[in-house]
């Protein structure tokens, strides 16, 4: 038995073995909402919901900058 293998790189993502040698694709971990049931979930919804969306993404981008700094 000849196995025969490429040199040329594949375009496709890589592979993983799953169960009884069934190939799965390996998951890509994309942005979301993954904070949606978290301890300060309730009042982040009710500020926003007082302050309407477009002040809370103001408030909310500049206290992240302010964390960012870490002063």
């Amino acid at each position: 038995m000849c196995l025969q293998l490429s040199s040329r790189p594949s375009s496709r993502p890589p592979m993983l073995m799953h169960g009884a040698g069934v190939p799965r694709r390996k998951t890509v971990t994309m942005m979301g909402n993954k904070g949606a049931g978290g301890p300060f979930a309730p009042i982040v919804v009710v500020t926003r919901n007082i302050v309407g969306e477009k002040d809370f993404n103001q408030i909310r981008g500049k206290a992240i900058s302010l964390h960012s700094q870490g002063k």
